[in-house]
């Protein structure tokens, strides 16, 4: 929210909008930040998203933005960076491996709303970086993160793993 309002007081920058997805118990907190930070019109909270909705969601964005304070592998950035979009996340747990810095999206230091606002303000300006970030993702998981790729990884770990015992 705090980078959102950082975002809201630019006046370089394109109007941003937010969708924020997910479902828990955050939802009216959330709300009511947006609204204390002055940017309620600017965030929308559309909840779960349903798994078969999901490329229809990700079709409606313009960059995907993964501000994680933890996170395993980033299975979210994967999947947008699938649908040709740049992503702006955190770099948290497996997240550096979903997302390639400068190559597939930016990545910027969690909880550092300013880190945050920068790197989205940088894709706000630049259509062509977004695009060019994109389809690298896009490229990239489909090279290293098929499900082949991803099996024949795994049974290669399995079976360094079998050999050790």
């Amino acid at each position: 929210m705090e980078a959102a309002a950082l975002l809201a007081k630019d006046t370089t920058l394109p109007r941003t909008r937010f969708r924020l997805a997910g479902s828990g118990t955050l939802g009216p907190e959330l709300a009511a930040r947006a609204a204390e930070l002055g940017i309620a019109d600017r965030i929308e909270l559309v909840g779960r998203i349903e798994p078969s909705a999901m490329p229809e969601f990700l079709a409606g964005l313009d960059i995907y933005v993964m501000p994680s304070r933890s996170e395993s592998l980033g299975v979210g950035a994967l999947e947008a960076a699938a649908a040709g979009l740049p992503v702006v996340a955190t770099r948290v747990g497996g997240i550096p491996e979903a997302v390639a810095d400068g190559e597939t999206g930016l990545l910027v230091p969690s909880e550092d709303a300013p880190a945050l606002a920068s790197a989205l303000g940088q894709l706000a300006q630049d259509k062509d970086l977004r695009v060019r970030l994109g389809e690298a993702g896009r490229r990239r998981v489909a090279a290293e993160f098929d499900w082949q790729t991803t099996l024949t990884r795994f049974e290669a770990v399995a079976q360094r793993v079998g050999e050790r015992r």
